[in-house]
């Protein structure tokens, strides 16, 4: 691996960071741990970094906030991260992607952050994996990673292992996350999809389902290169990951394409629930047409008659008889009532 000083500092100084700030000011946490011993430093110093020397331990240094820029320098230098890895760390808009170095791993995903409603809040989770240590990178805090930590303070099977199953540990918590906001997610749709929504005939309905397929496919997108990257481990390319953990990354591959299925189902749904919504609006239509043809209809000759003895000439043979009003009211109404009725039969009122 290029070292920091041989690729120059120019390119570590033109780094800088792409996002939203989401914390005032950063914080580290380490966790330093082997099968019977655990020490957690809950307000690391980047100063007391020294590239994680004592192979007794495995460590797992979690870092929440990216916008400090001098902040990310300074860790670059003391654990000679690339230039080009600094870049995707700080640009939190970059895709999803897993990078092999000499001494490390890069990995940068997408996780679920939050779900409230139809709203889906991402949020960036990048890693470094090398040999006996594990670096998180954060945007903001989460509790993502919450019950790992307990696993390690409570002596959990993760203290037995390697900094690959912690990384392991590490991503599954992240696809636990996608499984829980897509049962949430199932959920709005389920009730959205309710005959009675469709009744209403509101375009809020339609409006919303378009938002939701978004954010499906949104998830989707991140889930795809995440698919990608558990392949390549499987296949042996990335490096740090022993063969007998291989196992565990086979099965994140697995779980993320089930995610993938769920997404695309759930977003075939939706567009099949927008097409069930067009198809009810426009049967509405026709029947409101149809019952317009209709009164139309039986209407239009009793207008005529009504034209024909609005005329008022003289010859007419009805004018003057003592009983023509009688007579026309009379045709005017069985028309009216013979029509209704003839309609009914047909079905079309």
């Amino acid at each position: 691996m290029e070292k920091v000083e041989e690729i120059g500092l120019h390119d570590l100084n033109s780094v800088e960071f792409i996002g939203k700030q989401y914390l005032d000011v950063p914080s580290l946490q380490l966790f330093s741990y082997n099968k019977e011993e655990f020490f957690e430093n809950k307000d690391f110093k980047v100063a007391e970094l020294d590239k994680f020397s004592n192979d007794r331990y495995i460590y797992w240094l979690n870092l929440y906030g990216l916008h400090d820029v001098e902040l990310m320098k300074e860790m670059a230098k003391k654990l000679d991260i690339h230039f080009l890895v600094v870049q995707d760390l700080l640009d939190t808009t970059s895709r999803p992607k897993l990078q092999h170095f000499e001494d490390y791993i890069f990995f940068t995903v997408k996780a679920v952050h939050s779900v409230e409603g139809i709203n889906v809040e991402m949020m960036q989770i990048s890693f470094l994996l090398g040999k006996g240590y594990v670096i998180s990178f954060q945007e903001k805090s989460g509790n993502h990673f919450h019950h790992i930590r307990n696993i390690l303070r409570a002596k959990g099977a993760i203290r037995e292992r390697g900094s690959d199953f912690l990384q392991y540990a590490l991503l599954e918590a992240i696809l636990e996350d996608y499984f829980v906001s897509i049962d949430k997610l199932e959920f709005v749709i389920s009730d959205l999809m309710k005959l009675e929504n469709m009744e209403k005939s509101d375009p809020t309905t339609l409006f919303t389902m378009e938002s939701l397929k978004e954010t499906l496919q949104q998830m989707k997108r991140s889930l795809q290169p995440f698919k990608e990257a558990m392949n390549l481990i499987e296949k042996g390319v990335a490096g740090f990951i022993k063969p007998k953990s291989g196992k565990y990354f086979a099965d994140l591959k697995d779980q993320s394409a089930q995610l993938i299925e769920e997404l695309d189902f759930n977003i075939h749904k939706l567009e099949s629930g927008a097409n069930l919504f067009f198809s009810y609006q426009s049967h509405k239509m026709n029947d409101t047409m149809k019952t317009l043809t209709v009164v139309s209809a039986i209407f239009i000759p009793l207008t005529f008659l009504a034209g024909v003895y609005g005329m008022n000439f003289d010859n007419l043979p009805e004018l003057h008889w003592r009983y023509g009003y009688l007579l026309f009211w009379t045709i005017t109404c069985g028309l009216l009532i013979g029509l209704v009725f003839y309609f009914k039969k047909k079905k079309w009122l």
